[in-house]
């Protein structure tokens, strides 16, 4: 056997099995790539004897274009799949059907398992099943797959929330709005999350930060609401009473509201 004709059959697949890899392949799964290397290798192998060194490059590259082209069909393939099954899953979430929705994700994931979206939706149904420690894993491959995902980070937070794990969500929160995530019920949520943690200077400058230029104006009552009673219950009357002086300015909050905030305030640690 020619050893020289191996070597270089070998570089040749190895530049552009690179430059292809980079082109078609960056979203496959390693052993993906694998299957088609090993089948360019038993090629090289068995007609090493057979061929010169340019005759065994050109036709392991020839030979790789077109495994590649079959794979990156078969890919598409799965991809369409994955998607139909995540566009269904979605709509038995908003059913409420979480354990039907997750069948369904599970199979997006293992036809694509960069699926970033598929993983926060599983999380979420895990969460609504009561698993939360499951779907901790589900955010953290979300956030893995993609740090920069405001959707991961926030119902990461959520999740910790649920598991009075404050210190945790707050610093999730957090991430989340410095990815430029908006909503107001995070917003008073990580301010709790923050006060219960034994954070509460913390919490009140997140919920300054957040009036003074991060939410609408609508919203400011339940802000200043929530701030009032943060500090209220942290024995800083003064403070409190100007907070909701300073909500009487705005929109009127319902009684229910309030209550839900002074509730999650005042909810057991453990």
């Amino acid at each position: 056997m020619d050893f020289s004709i191996i070597i270089g059959s070998a570089v040749g697949m190895t530049f552009f099995g690179v430059l292809i890899y980079f082109i078609f392949l960056s979203d496959y799964r390693p052993k993906d790539y694998t299957y088609i290397f090993s089948v360019l290798s038993l090629l090289v192998v068995t007609y090493s004897q057979q061929w010169d060194i340019l005759t065994g490059i050109i036709s392991s590259v020839i030979t790789f274009i077109l495994l590649t082209i079959i794979f990156r069909a078969l890919n598409q393939q799965k991809k369409d799949e994955a998607g139909e099954n995540f566009d269904q899953a979605e709509k038995l979430i908003l059913e409420g059907k979480f354990a039907e929705a997750l069948s369904l994700l599970d199979r997006a994931i293992e036809l694509m398992p960069n699926y970033t979206s598929a993983y926060i939706n599983k999380g979420i149904c895990l969460r609504k099943l009561s698993r939360n420690h499951e779907a901790t894993s589900a955010y953290l491959e979300a956030i893995k797959l993609d740090p920069q995902n405001v959707m991961a980070y926030n119902n990461l937070a959520v999740n910790f929330m649920d598991l009075k794990k404050y210190q945790a969500a707050f610093d999730n929160f957090k991430k989340a709005f410095s990815l430029g995530y908006s909503d107001l019920d995070s917003f008073i949520s990580a301010a709790i999350c923050g006060f219960k943690s034994n954070r509460k200077d913390a919490a009140i400058k997140l919920l300054d930060e957040i009036i003074e230029g991060k939410c609408r104006e609508e919203s400011l009552g339940l802000l200043y609401f929530t701030k009032a009673i943060i500090l209220q219950r942290s024995g800083n009357d003064g403070e409190a009473k100007k907070s909701l002086t300073r909500m009487n300015n705005y929109q009127r909050i319902s009684e229910i509201d309030k209550q839900k905030i002074i509730d999650l305030i005042d909810s057991p640690d453990h």
